[in-house]
């Protein structure tokens, strides 16, 4: 249980990182962003 985790977190932290680095932006923007893409892509396969 863990181990995955662990591996979610380190890949996510990953992308937040790239993300920011990449744009030119906090950690935390890049966060949100990423966050905010995910609840969208949600929302358009379930229709709220």
């Amino acid at each position: 249980m863990f181990k995955l985790v662990e591996e979610k977190i380190k890949k996510n932290t990953k992308m937040v990182l790239e993300l920011a680095k990449k744009n030119k932006v906090k950690p935390r923007d890049a966060a949100m962003k990423i966050a905010l893409d995910r609840v969208r892509k949600y929302c358009k396969t379930c229709r709220i």
